[in-house]
């Protein structure tokens, strides 16, 4: 089982301090924030699920960063991701384009993205084509954890089922495992 969720850090992506309003002067200051406050939530013996969207830097900037963040790190890929094998390779011990989980006796279904209809998943060229990610069909009475939105909220006004973890939500920070369920078992 996982400790934690999180999704869309954006590490080394500039522009998203802007387009998300992030409280940060620089890409590097954003960075060091996300990796501290990552590992003031995430211990070395943790699992926390990645809910895609992680890097958008140099590859060896990318590693250098992994290398910084403690437990043991899963990924379900976002559409600013590479291939599997590439993210992989920074250290994800599983890479995968959704997982379904079992919080509680709850179906809950982890996505990079929120309810909206059903696509394929598409490699081109060592990224994923943004417009070609899966998006979920609602499943009745199942949830759905994503990212994605980067919204300041953990939740869609009237869509108790549906729970953003990005790091916009949670003061940037992952969403810890205890949080979440009891977000769905209060339902």
């Amino acid at each position: 089982m996982f400790d934690a969720f999180t999704s869309d850090p954006h590490y080394g992506h500039a522009n998203v301090i802007k387009y998300s309003d992030r409280p940060y002067n620089s890409v590097d200051e954003m960075n060091e924030s996300l990796i501290s406050n990552y590992n003031s939530y995430i211990g070395v013996r943790d699992n926390c699920l990645w809910l895609g969207d992680c890097f958008l830097c140099p590859f060896k900037q990318a590693e250098q960063i992994m290398s910084r963040l403690n437990g043991r790190k899963f990924l379900v890929l976002g559409n600013h991701d590479r291939r599997a094998a590439r993210m992989a390779s920074l250290g994800f011990e599983l890479v995968m384009s959704s997982a379904t989980l079992n919080i509680d006796g709850n179906i809950v279904r982890a996505s990079h993205f929120p309810y909206i209809g059903t696509l394929s998943l598409e490699l081109k060229e060592d990224k994923i084509e943004q417009s070609k990610m899966p998006r979920w069909k609602r499943s009745r009475g199942e949830f759905l954890l994503h990212g994605h939105t980067h919204s300041k909220s953990i939740r869609k006004p009237g869509d108790l089922r549906q729970i953003h973890v990005g790091v916009d939500a949670w003061d940037y920070r992952p969403a810890r495992f205890e949080k979440i369920r009891d977000i769905i078992v209060g339902v």
